[in-house]
């Protein structure tokens, strides 16, 4: 009998404790629109005076309304990030596979937080959209799930507002009825307790689908607005000074003879399920646009209210956001993706009572992780891996403080993760502008200004004022008298990557403004070699001389020697030389064979093989592409060196970048060394190669590296050989190596 009593003491102190443990721990309601420009939103000032959002509103009102969030660029690094905690560089092993939307990744390493929600109490659920995998975690990551899982449906992943297939706990079903309303009416049911332990905490993720294109708004809201007019953005039709290049890529709208705003019309990849109408008006567009968002509005109303009658609401942390913006005409755009306030800011608005004051507005914006470490601090649960965000606890309890000061920031890394975005891809392969023509970019929020690096060599960085400039239309960062703010944004957006493991941070492409300091130091520590008039200390057999302040070859004899200096071991070379028709020569830079091409590619015999053509490594390796001039001209050559990287550039271009140390480039290795070259050799001087040819050198200068001198590492593919050209390559090479045998066998 005693033991019976004692089995019921611990059952009862059990509930007890489990109820406690619920009362203090917060039902979590996560409200995810799609797609939303917070100027849709009638709370922010920013938005028409003719839309009305009242639900979303008395959310404002009783919670924290922060200005911006950013969350991710586009709809799958977003959601990755809200499942991971971690920004979209740090997302292991997600990836595009299949035909899209179709995704895969290895749940091992990317686990997903809602499943340790699991495992310390909580009751979790998923309702409405997914986009990052086939797998969508049932049974391992929610409780419950109704999900409209368009990554294992690509036929279907059009579908948004109508006729979608949607798996309920595992089992596909083709519902009919308005999506918005449908995600609406599943997740009252599970707040009023269908699907669910009554005696945990739960958290529900909410993903709608609007107002993602095709944006279609519910038939009882169709036509609502019709007839307002919205204000064009300021630089809706261009131009875009100081901003990349891309812009004028991306550009949707064109004015019409009424002086008005009208979609382009535009190719756009079978992936883009946007609003994409051309000849569409622009008051038209966002009069749909915000048709669209009522139904949002009106289901928030219902939420809100199931949770009053259920006696829920007080001790539920209520939060409404979107995956990110889309521009609504601003820089030209009818798209997100590009890292401007318009296309990619997320509104966010953040209730508990309990904990957080009311109708309040924070200037300082958070990241994806930011909001999955506040829910994991609120519900008292550790998740066991490193998770990019802080605790913005401090900042919920005073919004408006103006002592914070953590950085935010977000990368946009197309449609790679984790240890795929290494390396960076050139700005001409299709991984750089797959998602809506816009580079890979990493964006930072610092206080007032916000700082972008798109990851393209010599793109202008931005700079804004976002508390004078909301609209982003003064690029701070061209300005001269800016550069210290410039320069201390860039080292702390750099110390972010670094806090957040982006293995990109060592191989980001320098910018405009990197490049033009970089030429003004390195033109100071440049020694020149010759001076334009005359050949001393320079040695050769009287068949060199200076001709119109060009060196040039007046005679047999041999190369031309420069006595002055060894040639460092990490060091630039520039010179800029000239060849007449068929000519060939050489610039030997170190032992062995060690030899930057001269050559008239179109005319000599070695221009058919690549890896013996102008700037090749000769008779090592090719250079990416022929970037010579035309026979006559001056080309611009450049040859750097640190460590094992060799690099060629030609006319500005770098068409040669390897390191002969990694295995990869084994073959290469050994190319040269038949040919009595080694690649490891140091300590030659500097000798320009007399083939018998007319040939022109001028400009010839040298610096030497220093540690802290960093290479430009963007990848460069060599040139592909034919199998006839290669064919004869190795009779050349068998040849070479018959004759080096002979002539040591004689000796």
């Amino acid at each position: 009998m005693r033991h019976w009593i004692s089995v019921a003491v611990v059952a009862m102190a059990a509930l007890l404790i489990s109820r406690t443990c619920h009362a203090e721990r917060p039902n979590i309601l996560f409200i995810y629109a799609d797609d939303q420009n917070y100027k849709t939103l009638s709370c922010y000032p920013e938005s028409p005076d003719w839309i009305n959002t009242p639900n979303i509103d008395a959310l404002a009102r009783e919670g924290v309304r922060f200005e911006r969030c950013y969350f991710g660029a586009w709809c799958m690094p977003s959601r990755a990030s809200f499942l991971t905690g971690r920004l979209q560089h740090g997302v292991q092993t997600m990836r595009m596979e299949g035909t899209y939307p179709a995704s895969t990744y290895d749940p091992q390493q990317c686990r997903f937080w809602p499943a340790t929600f699991r495992e310390n109490g909580y009751h979790t659920a998923q309702i409405g959209k997914w986009h990052t995998g086939v797998d969508t975690g049932n049974g391992r990551d929610w409780d419950h799930q109704i999900v409209w899982n368009r990554p294992g449906h690509p036929d279907n992943a059009g579908n948004y507002f109508a006729n979608q297939i949607v798996t309920f706990n595992g089992v596909d079903r083709e519902v009919d009825g308005y999506s918005t309303d449908n995600y609406t009416d599943w997740a009252i049911d599970y707040i009023n307790g269908e699907h669910r332990d009554a005696d945990k905490p739960w958290y529900l993720w909410l993903c709608y689908g609007a107002v993602h294109g095709p944006t279609t708004p519910a038939e009882r809201h169709e036509g609502k607005l019709a007839g307002h007019e919205a204000e064009l953005p300021a630089d809706i039709f261009g131009p875009w000074p100081d901003k990349p290049q891309y812009l004028s890529n991306t550009s949707a709208w064109v004015k019409g003879d009424d002086g008005k705003a009208y979609r382009r019309k535009k190719q756009v990849r079978s992936s883009n399920f946007n609003t994409n109408t051309a000849g569409q008006s622009y008051d038209d567009w966002v009069q749909q646009t915000n048709e669209c968002a009522m139904a949002i509005d009106e289901g928030v109303g219902r939420l809100i209210e199931t949770l009053r009658k259920t006696g829920q609401l007080e001790n539920t942390l209520v939060v409404y956001t979107a995956d990110q913006g889309f521009a609504l005409g601003e820089h030209g755009f009818n798209q997100k993706i590009a890292a401007y306030d318009a296309t990619i800011a997320s509104p966010m608005i953040i209730r508990h009572p309990q904990t957080i004051p009311q109708g309040k507005v924070c200037r300082h914006p958070v990241s994806a992780p930011d909001v999955v470490q506040l829910f994991c601090d609120v519900a008292d649960v550790t998740v066991p891996w490193k998770m990019h965000g802080r605790d913005i606890r401090p900042l919920l309890k005073d919004p408006e403080s103006q002592d914070w000061s953590m950085p935010v920031l977000m990368t946009h890394t197309g449609r790679k993760y984790g240890d795929d975005t290494v390396p960076i891809p050139n700005p001409s392969d299709e991984a750089m502008t797959i998602v809506g023509d816009v580079p890979w970019y990493a964006l930072l929020r610092d206080g007032k200004y916000k700082y972008i690096r798109t990851f393209v060599e010599g793109e202008v960085e931005e700079v804004y004022d976002l508390h004078s400039d909301p609209e982003e239309l003064v690029n701070l960062a061209v300005k001269p008298e800016n550069k210290a703010l410039l320069e201390r944004l860039r080292a702390l957006a750099i110390k972010e990557l670094r806090r957040t493991d982006a293995k990109l941070v060592d191989s980001m492409p320098h910018t405009a403004a990197m490049l033009a300091q970089a030429k003004s130091a390195s033109d100071e520590a440049f020694v020149s070699l010759f001076d334009g008039t005359t050949l001393d200390g320079w040695r050769h057999s009287g068949n060199w001389s200076v001709v119109d302040g060009s060196i040039t070859r007046s005679g047999k004899g041999g190369s031309l020697v420069c006595e002055t200096m060894m040639v460092p071991d990490d060091f630039e070379l520039r010179f800029q030389w000239k060849v007449a028709e068929g000519s060939n020569s050489g610039v030997y830079y170190r032992p062995g064979q060690y030899e930057y091409q001269i050559l008239d590619n179109s005319q000599h015999a070695d221009g058919k093989n690549p890896r013996t053509s102008a700037a090749s490594l000769y008779f090592c390796m090719q250079p990416s592409h022929d970037a010579t001039r035309p026979v006559g001209q001056w080309n611009e050559g450049r040859i750097v060196c640190k460590g094992t990287v060799v690099q060629h550039w030609l006319n500005g271009e770098k068409v040669i970048d390897f390191d002969y140390a990694d295995p990869k480039y084994q073959f290469h290795v050994d190319m040269l060394r038949q040919r009595g070259g080694e690649l490891d050799r140091r300590g030659a001087k500097l000798s320009l190669q007399d083939h018998g040819d007319p040939v022109w050198y001028r400009d010839i200068q040298i610096r030497e590296l220093s540690e802290s001198d960093k290479l430009d590492r963007t990848p460069v593919q060599p040139a592909t050989i034919s199998p006839e050209i290669l064919a004869a390559e190795k009779k050349k090479l068998d040849g070479i190596v018959a004759r080096r045998q002979a002539a040591k066998q004689k000796n």
